[in-house]
């Protein structure tokens, strides 16, 4: 019997994740991400994928995030026709996010045609809804803590604290147990429950966004309020690049919560985003999934004024007035931010507040490393607003979390593949692991195939 693993994405960068499970002739796919970022990472989306998507047997999605889940419908598209087996709430959620993530590829392409911005001809999306509709055809729920099967395979979802419904997933098979982490959550998220552990595997996949930091031991709702009053003080409004599913809730708690607390003042608070407005639906949903009472979320989203229509987006830029605008996407790479942002982004005014990791390449990673000149539809935007990273409402756990959940393993595991994560990142992440627990440790390279 020869079982295998190969690293197709998530491999020197946090975006990507797709992890190929051989076991003799069945194939498993664990998560089909997209790439974002580097246009060198985003190439990879067109490129042939490397194994016959007809040979996959069925793909597992630890959670919702585009770099997790955005490729499936591509492989839909070229012929995929298994199971796509993940948690209720995480196909809850794609229900939300590949339609719209589609619905965005197909308006981008066409806003790059009528005004000539592409340097192809014509400018085409990686995939259309009629493909996304298909993909979710192909999704089959399942409960937390359950063993499922796909002979030969055997694996069980467990919670991970990342987003609603993100789990980590323990595989079994020919006698062996793989567990991959998915996205390691913080037990100190203002929504979710603390994530759940492993005791023991023979081999581990563990993610590294984090892996080289510490999260500063700063007040989350400090930071915010200092943030939003200064800004509101002078007149401005405050920019929040968001992803739709998971940080969106937890800002609209977050500032709802200090809006009770006097400690910002009244200003109108905006939700632009349709996939973010349908998810925040979903977390309404799946209540008894997160630890605040259901009564809290929905007392927070009556002061929220949803954006469904590109119309009510456009009226949030014409008007002037101190608000708050929470859109996305949260790295700036598409959506209906970079709208409000060559609008706002030049008002001194202004603030923009990242919230979360941003990628390698992204316009989030350039406003993080000082830029102050962005590219946005062929255009170039001066950003004169002021810009304000907040660490401590990243959903992803730092190299401590990381190592405190892997404290719980009870034996040491015969290998562990440190991925998603940035270079140093990940090379952070192996070294610590090391050192801390001397297991064997590596930073597998894309494409890498490992026999276990």
């Amino acid at each position: 019997m020869t079982l295998s693993v190969q690293f197709l994405g998530a491999t020197g960068t946090v975006t990507g994740s797709r992890y190929l499970l051989t076991n003799n002739n069945k194939r498993v796919l664990i998560d089909c991400g997209m790439f974002q970022g580097l246009k060198d990472l985003r190439l990879r989306n067109w490129t042939p994928f490397p194994v016959d998507p007809k040979t996959l047997d069925a793909i597992l999605i630890t959670h919702a995030h585009l770099d997790h889940s955005g490729y499936l419908p591509r492989l839909v598209k070229h012929g995929f026709a298994g199971r796509i087996i993940a948690t209720e709430a995480t196909c809850a959620l794609l229900k939300i996010l590949l339609p719209d993530a589609a619905y965005l590829q197909e308006e981008d392409a066409e806003f790059l045609n009528k005004h000539n911005l592409s340097k192809h001809q014509p400018a085409l999306p990686l995939y259309t809804i009629d493909d996304a509709n298909h993909t979710l055809q192909l999704m089959h729920p399942v409960g937390w803590d359950n063993w499922q099967k796909q002979d030969p395979f055997e694996f069980r979802f467990l919670p991970i604290s990342h987003l609603l419904g993100a789990s980590f997933i323990e595989m079994k098979v020919g006698g062996k147990k793989i567990v991959f982490s998915g996205d390691v959550g913080r037990n100190q998220d203002p929504i979710l429950p603390e994530r759940y552990h492993s005791e023991k595997a023979d081999y581990i996949v563990v993610e590294s966004t984090y892996g080289d930091r510490a999260h500063p031991d700063e007040d989350v709702q400090e930071e915010l309020s200092d943030v939003i009053r200064k800004t509101i003080d002078r007149g401005g409004t405050v920019l929040i690049p968001s992803f739709a599913v998971g940080r969106s809730q937890a800002l609209i708690y977050l500032i709802n919560q200090l809006k009770q607390q006097n400690r910002i003042p009244d200003v109108p608070v905006y939700l632009d985003s349709p996939m973010a407005i349908e998810a925040t639906k979903t977390h309404l949903k799946f209540a008894d999934e997160l630890k605040m009472p259901k009564e809290k979320l929905e007392e927070a989203l009556k002061d929220v004024t949803y954006a469904s229509t590109p119309g009510q987006s456009q009226q949030i830029d014409s008007n002037k007035k101190s608000k708050i605008v929470i859109s996305s996407s949260g790295m700036l790479v598409g959506g209906r931010i970079l709208h409000h942002l060559k609008v706002m982004g030049p008002d001194p005014k202004n603030s923009i507040i990242l919230v979360g990791f941003q990628a390698a390449g992204t316009r989030g990673e350039l406003l993080m490393q000082g830029k102050r000149e962005l590219k946005v539809h062929g255009q170039l935007v001066a950003i004169n607003a002021e810009v304000f990273p907040i660490h401590n409402l990243s959903g992803h756990a730092d190299y401590h979390g990381i190592l405190e959940w892997l404290s719980h393993f009870q034996t040491a595991p015969k290998k562990v593949f440190v991925t998603h994560g940035e270079p140093t990142a990940a090379a952070g992440m192996c070294e610590k692991i090391k050192t801390k627990f001397g297991w064997d440790v590596v930073v597998p390279k894309y494409l890498d195939k490992v026999e276990l």
